[in-house]
């Protein structure tokens, strides 16, 4: 296993809606005016892990929340995502991935209050896993340990990498959707949150992020979800509806997601026991940024020459 830097400098999968390379678009003449009508050039991206591939993530965000109109908890947190391929789909070609919070930390305080500083999680070192096409579809999901509970820092809901945006190329400045799909979040908790997601899409193109080359999505995203916690004290089901927007850039030559950026609000209901019912609301805006990748080479053989002996002429 060799260490590598990110090699985002390959050619760019950039092709127009003929399947041509998008350097056969030529003026004839000079450039056209800004506000005249752009081509429309069909541009791809998609995921590609090779097994053993290993990205880190530091994830920013900021939450606000605010629980039976009380006073707002305001937040700010710093953690580090492990994101491993583990292998690859024999015959499917699907991603196996795992997923590990392996650092955290968070200053908090309530409205006007003192702030608190803290890096302790129940959540940090577990180890999830989940099942992917090429396009982030799910399709089975999985926990190191079904007996241990445990929650992420920014809730059961908070923004998640990965959600199947259906379409690997499409034309730059158009827009579709992908509706109806069910995501089952294992690396936000256990028990296992659901959300039902509606997306609009638009895919912005190639674009330069500070010399890496990537391909952007643009999405605003609706959902509703819920999570039962099965406390023997005090069980609870929560509800939400969530109303998000947000981007993702994937790479062009590593096929990796580089920065995820997502704002969200969730309208938060607390189902209680004998019908009590809480109302709530949790703001959360989340950057994820690939600090290091570490892609993936088998070791070279050593190839020892061999030496043909002639035998002796008696």
């Amino acid at each position: 296993m060799l260490m590598g830097s990110i090699s985002c400098f390959a050619q760019p999968m950039i092709e127009n809606s003929n399947g041509a390379d998008s350097s056969d678009i030529i003026y004839d003449g000079p450039p056209p005016e800004p506000n005249a009508p752009r081509p429309i050039v069909n541009t791809c991206g998609y995921y590609k892990f090779v097994p053993l591939d290993t990205m880190y993530y530091t994830v920013q965000s900021k939450d606000s929340i605010v629980i039976d109109y009380g006073t707002p908890l305001l937040k700010r947190r710093h953690e580090v995502l492990r994101v491993m391929c583990d292998s690859i789909g024999t015959e499917n070609k699907h991603f196996y991935l795992n997923f590990r919070l392996v650092a955290f930390q968070a200053e908090e305080c309530e409205l006007g209050g003192d702030t608190v500083t803290h890096s302790d999680s129940d959540w940090l070192g577990r180890m999830t896993y989940i099942e992917i096409d090429s396009v982030g579809n799910r399709y089975s999901v999985a926990y190191d340990d079904t007996t241990k509970l445990g929650l992420t820092p920014g809730g059961a809901f908070q923004p998640y990498m990965f959600f199947n945006f259906q379409k690997p190329c499409s034309d730059t400045g158009q827009s579709y959707n992908v509706a109806g799909e069910y995501d089952l979040l294992v690396e936000n908790g256990l028990p296992c949150s659901v959300l039902r997601c509606a997306y609009l899409y638009k895919n912005r193109g190639r674009l330069d992020t500070l010399g890496c080359e990537v391909n952007r999505l643009d999405f605003v995203k609706t959902a509703q979800g819920s999570v039962t916690y099965p406390d023997q004290k005090q069980p609870m089901r929560v509800t939400n509806i969530v109303a998000a927007s947000g981007a993702m850039d994937i790479g062009i030559g590593c096929q990796v997601p580089i920065h995820f950026y997502q704002t969200q609000e969730q309208k938060l209901t607390i189902h209680l026991p004998n019908g009590v019912e809480k109302p709530g609301k949790q703001f959360t805006t989340s950057f994820f940024t690939l600090d290091f990748y570490r892609e993936y080479q088998a070791p070279k053989k050593n190839v020892k020459s061999k030496r043909i002996k002639k035998s002796k002429k008696k």
